[in-house]
C-alpha cells in the first residue's frame, strides 16, 4: 500500500464516517422531525470526504440551502464536481455501509427495517466534535436535506436513487 493510499485510509475511515452520519441524521431530525430516508445516507461521505465539495459546503451559510450550494458549483466553474457526486456515491458505498454499521453498533443511529429510514438513537456524542469542519458540514447538509423531498435532492445534486 502506498503512502498516499494510507493517508487516504486514515482520513476517510468508517469511524469518522459514523460520526458524520450521526450529525447529519441529528440535524435532519431537528429540522424535519422525521427519520432520514436511507438513500440520503449514501450522499454524506462522498460530499464530505471530497475536499473541494467540503470547502463549498463550509463556505455556504446554513440558511442559504442546497440550491445555493449547487449554484456555486456553476459560478465557480465546478460543474464537473457536481456531476461527480453520483459516481463518488457508487465508489464509496462500502465505506458508507461500514460507517453506518459502526453508527448502528454504537447506538448512534437506528434503522427502521419497515420503512428503511434512519433515526437518531443517541445524543451522547460529545459536543467537542461539533467545531470540526466536517462535522459542521454534515450538520448543514442534514439541515438542507430536511426541507427537501428525495426527488428535489436528486434533481438538485444530479444523483439517482
Amino acid at each position: 500500500m502506498g503512502i498516499l493510499q494510507r493517508e487516504t485510509d486514515i482520513i476517510q475511515n468508517p469511524a469518522l464516517g459514523s460520526i458524520l452520519i450521526h450529525r447529519f441524521v441529528s440535524s435532519y431530525r431537528e429540522k424535519s422531525e422525521q427519520a432520514v430516508p436511507m438513500q440520503l445516507i449514501f450522499l454524506i461521505l462522498p460530499m464530505l470526504y471530497h475536499k473541494a465539495t467540503l470547502e463549498m459546503i463550509d463556505s455556504t451559510y446554513e440558511s442559504s440551502g442546497l440550491r445555493l450550494l449547487v449554484s456555486k458549483f456553476s459560478k465557480e466553474r465546478n460543474k464537473d464536481l457536481l456531476l461527480s457526486i453520483h459516481d463518488q456515491t457508487l465508489r464509496m458505498r462500502e465505506l458508507t455501509m461500514d460507517s453506518l454499521r459502526i453508527a448502528l453498533a454504537c447506538d448512534l443511529v437506528m434503522l427502521n427495517l419497515n420503512d428503511g429510514k434512519v433515526n437518531i438513537a443517541s445524543q451522547s456524542l460529545p459536543k467537542k466534535y461539533d467545531s470540526q469542519e466536517m462535522v459542521k458540514a454534515a450538520k448543514k447538509l442534514g439541515y438542507w436535506c430536511a426541507s427537501l423531498t428525495l426527488h428535489e435532492i436528486s434533481s438538485i445534486l444530479k444523483v439517482g436513487f
